[in-house]
């Protein structure tokens, strides 16, 4: 007998529900809640104390709501999770309050999906899944890595730090608990873009602008680094809807949509990023749709587009932008030229050198290594290394990079399999746009922590919880269905047919 609260059907009482919950209509009234607080506690403030600067007061009242939201109803909490992000994700070295207001909602959302939906029967399913119990094992002893932490004599609060950065993980489970639906990926989906949109702005508005007081020679030397995760996602994945699109208004939308991503991935001049991108695209031509028509048209009318809106924006500076670009690009084939990466491999020499003092276990989260900076000239010291895998194998060891592999390299093959079996052309675009981007981090965190950094665990994490999403959604008739075969009829012992 089908569960009340499992994969919701649209049509069932003319209400979208999923877990029971109905995010479209608890935003609204919590956003008025919100909004109305705000104003009266702004009021009060202004009438009783004649400040008018309440947002002390006013943030602690619209906090206190989006936590309570995020713990009763998780779409809402995954939503604030990803758009409270845009405050939070600036790399800074200390833990800042921001930061611990954010791991308030982003625990309140984990933490309110475990106790109301983790005992049930779809809870259960996302739990004992192969990729759900991996992910916990790898949690398990990154908590345990405080003993090595300690032992080696590292901070305790860069253990937490790193620690915080890899619960990004436990979103996997309310991700995979409440998507059930295309209108369920295409709800997180837009949180996600309207996230990639400020950065987008941002970048670009900064670097138009610093472009225009800039002299020629400064042009060739300008970046803008926010986020370059975000500009790369947007960029493969809309490329991938473009080679499924159906009609003409998804193929404006995705074109839009990926030169938004392609001019914030350009101004950011990261060479490791632009790699990953065109490896990433040839991954979503060889899994999607073979259009080399399609693939074709994408970036012709990009290059057409980037051209237009480069000339409109910069004048006659546009010439040195390009060259700026092009000097960058002639730099990956001739790597150990670069100043940035003469000072990763120093990092990295490091890093190498002192793994063999705890080969099996690591030296535990929080663990830090010294080296003589080329680009500074002195000593620094540093709790993160641009190589993903030996940050992995010096602070967790052999084991716990083990641990990691078992649940990436499971998410993997989880994306695969829901690309495989997609419902419709633009699921299966959205899952060959996360397949290739996670192929393309692989070789990608030699040179960039994508295996850690916070901003790229969203992205991970969202991947390969919508594809398990996706897969126990198939599986549901499945499991439905079973319980009617065991009490079917069955033949004879004597293995003979069933009588009629």
């Amino acid at each position: 007998m089908r569960s009340p609260t499992a994969f919701p059907d649209a049509a069932a009482g003319g209400r979208w529900r999923i877990d029971g919950e109905r995010p479209w209509r608890s935003w609204p009234v919590a956003g008025v809640i919100a909004a109305a607080a705000a104003l009266v506690a702004a009021q009060v403030w202004i009438s009783v104390v004649g400040s008018r600067e309440p947002l002390g007061l006013l943030a602690a009242i619209l906090y206190v709501v989006a936590f309570v939201v995020s713990f009763r109803n998780t779409m809402s909490g995954l939503a604030l999770v990803i758009l409270v992000q845009v405050r939070v994700l600036q790399g800074t070295e200390g833990i800042i309050l921001e930061e611990i207001a954010y791991a308030g909602l982003f625990f309140a959302t984990v933490a309110g999906w475990f106790l109301r939906r983790g005992s049930s029967v779809d809870g259960g399913h996302v739990l004992r899944s192969r990729l759900g119990r991996t992910i916990l094992l790898f949690l398990a002893f990154c908590l345990v890595s405080i003993v090595q932490t300690l032992l080696f004599k590292g901070e305790a609060e860069w253990w937490f730090r790193d620690f915080i950065r890899f619960s990004y993980l436990l979103l996997f489970f309310p991700v995979a608990g409440v998507v059930r639906t295309k209108r369920d990926a295409v709800t997180l989906l837009t949180c996600f873009l309207l996230v990639i949109g400020f950065h987008a702005f941002v970048a670009i508005f900064w670097y138009q602008e610093a472009v225009a007081a800039a002299t020629l020679q400064q042009v060739r030397y300008m970046r803008v680094p926010f986020h370059e995760i975000f500009a790369t996602s947007t960029f493969v994945v809309a490329f991938a809807f473009f080679l499924h699109a159906r009609s003409k208004r998804a193929l404006a939308l995705s074109m839009l949509v990926g030169l938004v991503g392609a001019l914030t991935l350009a101004v950011s001049l990261s060479r490791s990023y632009w790699v990953a991108a065109v490896l990433a695209l040839l991954l979503v031509f060889v899994f999607s749709e073979r259009r080399p028509g399609r693939a074709l048209a994408f970036v012709a009318l990009l290059v057409l587009l980037f051209a237009g809106i480069g000339f409109a924006a910069f004048g006659s500076k546009m010439i040195e932008v390009v060259s700026s670009l092009s000097e960058r690009a002639s730099t990956i084939g001739a790597p150990l030229r670069a100043l940035s990466m003469l000072e990763r491999g120093a990092e990295s020499s490091a890093w190498l050198e002192r793994v063999p003092g705890s080969p099996i276990i690591g030296h535990g989260l929080g663990a830090h290594a010294s080296y003589m900076s080329p680009i500074h000239g002195y000593v620094v010291t540093r709790t993160f290394a641009h190589n993903a895998y030996l940050f992995l194998l010096f602070k967790l060891g052999i084991a716990g990079t083990i641990f990691f592999f078992a649940w990436y390299l499971t998410g993997v093959g989880v994306t695969w399999r829901a690309m495989r079996r997609a419902r419709g052309p633009y699921e299966r675009a959205a899952m060959a746009g996360g397949l290739s981007l996670l192929l393309a981090f692989i070789p990608l965190s030699v040179t960039y922590p994508q295996y850690y950094e916070r901003a790229s665990m969203l992205v991970i994490v969202l991947i390969v919880g919508v594809a398990q999403a996706f897969l126990l959604r198939d599986a549901a008739p499945r499991r439905e269905a079973a319980p009617d075969r065991a009490s079917a009829p069955s033949a004879p012992d004597g293995g003979g047919d069933a009588p009629t």
